[in-house]
């Protein structure tokens, strides 16, 4: 009986794990040409920093991109978080204690995108959409955004529209 459940196990390991590899193998390599040329502004921007700490090299992750429509208008928005990107030479260079970069761009009617935020930030959520137009996204800040210290629970809102915006540090 223990020979079964022992074989069992190792079967459900082996499936679990082929099934992972098969989703990280789904997930497309991070290719910058594959991004309108505003948005290949954000990598230049992080190559250029990455660069200059020591000449050091960047790689950008599969998931530093996504793109979905916040401002309601049915265009695909873009999000560029440097959360998961590394630089050889200073690992840290894309992310402190303020958090990591993030751009966010807005398509705009006449087939270009405009940088609306840019700033660091510890996380974000896109809030579900009660109705149709723009939607709100939860930035989790520095404290110092929120009249307290760095590692206090600090949130702003902000509903995304193609007018680019940015929160006071007080």
């Amino acid at each position: 009986m223990i020979g079964k459940s022992l074989l069992a196990c190792a079967l459900l390991a082996l499936t679990v794990g082929a099934a992972a590899g098969q989703e990280a193998a789904k997930q497309a390599p991070f290719n910058a040409n594959d991004y309108p040329a505003e948005i290949r502004k954000s990598f230049d921007a992080a190559v250029k920093e990455c660069r200059q700490a020591d000449d050091g090299k960047v790689t950008f992750a599969a998931d530093t991109v996504r793109s979905v429509d916040l401002a309601g208008d049915g265009r695909q928005d873009f999000i560029v978080s440097l959360e998961n990107a590394t630089c050889s030479t200073f690992e840290s260079v894309f992310c402190g204690t303020g958090g990591c970069s993030l751009d966010i761009y807005v398509a705009l009617p006449d087939g270009t995108y405009r940088n609306v935020f840019s700033n660091n930030v510890r996380g974000y959520k896109i809030l579900p959409a009660m109705k149709k137009g723009p939607r709100t996204i939860r930035f989790d800040m520095h404290g110092g955004y929120c009249n307290t210290y760095g590692a206090a629970d600090c949130h702003k809102q902000r509903r995304i529209t193609d007018q680019p915006f940015a929160f006071e540090n007080r």
